[in-house]
């Protein structure tokens, strides 16, 4: 007899409260490397013997090393900062009257 789909969601439900998607999503991952590992492991070639490396090999040409561009930033000069000016407020003139 086959589980239901309410069956099924139910038990997806209690893995997932009892170890968490963090958890799950994690072994998942490393499940899905070993199964590539295990793929690439298949494809490889057959290991061959001395005699047969020493038939095929061709002479490495070594490249010449490249050399990085190393940029320097040149100091930025700061600009000087004028202050600003404060406009003073008029004073007003005492006028004194002669008697």
């Amino acid at each position: 007899m086959m589980p239901h789909f309410w069956e099924l969601l139910l038990i997806l439900v209690i893995v997932v409260l009892l170890f968490g998607s963090g958890k799950i999503s994690t072994l998942m991952a490393d499940f899905a490397k070993g199964i590539k590992a295990f793929k690439t492991g298949l494809k490889d070639e057959p290991v061959k013997t001395k005699s047969d490396a020493k038939k095929t090999t061709k002479p490495s040409v070594k490249k010449a090393p490249v050399a990085k561009k190393t940029t320097t930033k040149k100091p930025v000069a700061k600009k000087p900062v004028a202050k600003k000016a404060t406009a003073k407020k008029p004073v007003a003139k005492k006028t004194t009257k002669k008697k």
